[in-house]
């Protein structure tokens, strides 16, 4: 299985702190992923909600997969100001990180349905109704533990256009619609509508492999949180970044005024700032003042 357009979004726990707060919050971040990935054509892989931020492994181009994550990023922000009492203190940025060869897919593919079972919950990943990891390797005529309640009573999964229009837009928690033959059971929109569990069981080849992998050591968990940190970059304070960035243009333009630079200079001076001294890409595009989108294309 090739790595190239696999894409891995995710957000920084201790930046979203307050992602999912309630069952309202984790049906909301959970049928929004099947929303959006229908809006937006990717292809969603697998994925695993946090407490703190989501873990999602998507396949498309880069423009499809940006456009998944502004989509989910602003209905559930949506969602939540609408919903939550208090005022909402949710910054909701996620990151769109490069896989980058056939391992870390592997490693990545695992880190999404295990991350969501961690933390000390006294469950396990094909268990963990918040993600996919039960969809993978089962066997023909399994039932998606989503037709269960939480009493353990099956229910009869319906179509998306037998519920009607204002209780679809409830479980859609958008205006975004769905097919009309997507199926919808317990108020969850059932991941085997859109998840591509061939592809995600195509990595990893065989069930035997794909358990060796769920079993990692924590060795391999931290190379893909290291991955993670050194795609963030390091966020420093913003007086010493601004500082650390005048200095560079200075020295590579001989003026610290970014405003005077030409697009192309400002992307020079990011590629730069982004080698030396690894500034986060969020960071360098409010020092550069360029869009976080061009920022990633470039460093």
């Amino acid at each position: 299985m090739s790595y190239k357009s696999f894409y891995h979004l995710t957000g920084d726990g201790a930046v979203i702190k307050e992602f999912i707060l309630s069952e309202a919050d984790e049906r909301a971040a959970f049928n929004l992923t099947g929303v959006c990935a229908f809006h937006s054509g990717v292809t969603v892989v697998a994925f695993g909600h946090e407490d703190t931020h989501p873990h999602t492994l998507l396949h498309g181009t880069r423009e499809a997969c940006m456009e998944y994550k502004y989509l989910f990023e602003s209905s559930y922000l949506h969602h939540a100001v609408r919903k939550r009492k208090a005022p909402v203190q949710l910054t909701l940025d996620l990151d769109l990180l490069d896989i980058k060869d056939e391992n870390h897919l592997m490693n990545v593919g695992t880190y999404t349905v295990i991350q969501a079972s961690k933390d000390g919950k006294r469950i396990m990943p094909y268990d963990d109704r918040r993600g996919t990891g039960s969809m993978y390797f089962r066997s023909h005529g399994h039932i998606p533990i989503w037709c269960f309640d939480t009493d353990g009573t099956f229910h009869q999964p319906v179509r998306a256009d037998q519920i009607g229009a204002r209780n679809l837009r409830a479980v859609c928690f958008s205006r975004m619609s769905i097919p009309g033959d997507w199926l919808i059971c317990n108020g969850y929109i059932l991941p085997d509508n859109y998840v591509d569990v061939a592809m995600f069981e195509s990595i990893y080849r065989t069930a035997n492999c794909f358990r060796t992998f769920m079993g990692s050591s924590r060795a391999q968990q931290q190379a893909t949180k290291e991955q993670l940190a050194a795609a963030r970059g390091v966020v420093y304070e913003d007086p010493e970044a601004r500082n650390i960035c005048g200095n560079r243009c200075a020295l590579m333009f001989g003026f610290r005024d970014i405003r005077r630079l030409t697009g192309q200079q400002r992307i020079q001076l990011a590629q730069q700032l982004w080698r030396q001294y690894r500034l986060s890409r969020r960071q360098l595009a409010l020092l550069v003042r360029l869009p976080y989108e061009e920022i990633c294309k470039y460093t």
